[in-house]
């Protein structure tokens, strides 16, 4: 890992920043479209990131997904016409799909996607400053034995 990088994960105003730039498009959201889902998954992303994880950059892409395409008004609509058993989910997912295409042809936010593409970064960089600091207790363990 860079120097740089670890640096910037040991950065008490850096990680706070990096929250900010997370929950910032979660309160936008909020505010424009998705009042509900989209506190909750902010919610649960800071429960997920309280310890070191595996598959962090699944997490943030998923995240940055979401950012762009509300899933309150994109998806939860139709997967519930799914599983009241309404719709088929060929036809659950071509609606779903047609819906991303018109969002991201038509609708295309350029504060969003910018959002998107910073949280992948900002919930790295939370990761390894948890990462960092099991490392630490670790050797500050050994040290005291």
């Amino acid at each position: 890992m860079s120097k740089l990088i670890i640096h910037m994960a040991q950065n008490k105003f850096i990680i706070g920043t990096v929250w900010i730039i997370l929950l910032i498009p979660i309160l936008a959201v909020s505010i424009t479209s998705d009042i509900f889902y989209s506190p909750i998954m902010f919610v649960l992303l800071v429960f997920y990131l309280r310890k070191e994880q595996k598959y962090i950059y699944i997490v943030a892409i998923l995240y940055g997904f979401f950012i762009l395409f509300p899933p309150y008004l994109y998806f939860i609509r139709w997967i519930s016409l799914f599983l009241a058993g309404d719709i088929s989910i060929k036809e659950c997912l071509e609606q779903i799909y047609s819906l991303v295409k018109v969002r991201s042809t038509t609708y295309f936010n350029l504060p969003s996607a910018i959002c998107a593409v910073l949280a992948i970064p900002s919930i790295y960089l939370i990761n390894l400053r948890n990462r960092l600091k099991k490392i630490h207790a670790k050797e500050t363990l050994f040290q005291k034995e």
